[in-house]
């Protein structure tokens, strides 16, 4: 990760997608949804200098690249209840007999970012939740009789 982001500068599109996830993004040994997967691949982009994407909404070509990995056998999609979750095949068919220490650190690592951006966005969402309530509760304050 010490060279410079290749789509730097670049807007947002299927090809960019498409390296993201089968090269730069760690993607939880569980799993996650393609909205939780579309959102980590527009953060990342953005954090690495990569421009927005031209369209709206980036669900549709995160969810077609994902289909495409998913039929090429270099991701697997699992399905509980309503939900279909999205990892990469190789962590189904690692053994622990070739892991080593530093692996698994970084594995752990990986975990621990996936964890705390997601914890910071929860944390964002609250703030919004917490400022719009007093807002409201201001405006009842003003217009509720005595």
């Amino acid at each position: 990760m010490n060279q410079e982001y290749e789509y730097k500068g670049k807007h947002l599109n299927k090809k960019v997608i498409r390296h993201i996830l089968e090269n730069e993004l760690p993607i939880s040994m569980s799993g996650l949804t393609a909205e939780e997967i579309q959102e980590r691949v527009e953060k990342y982009h953005e954090k690495r200098g990569g421009k927005p994407a031209k369209i709206k909404d980036t669900y549709g070509p995160v969810y077609f690249v994902l289909r495409e990995l998913v039929k090429s056998g270099k991701f697997q999609d699992h399905k509980e209840a309503k939900f279909r979750y999205y990892r990469p095949a190789e962590n189904e068919n690692t053994s622990n007999v070739d892991n080593t220490p530093q692996d698994f650190l970084g594995s752990v690592t990986d975990e621990w970012h996936i964890l705390h951006d997601y914890i910071e966005t929860l944390k964002q969402q609250i703030e919004m939740l917490e400022k719009r309530k007093s807002e409201l509760q201001e405006i009842r304050d003003k217009y509720e009789t005595p």
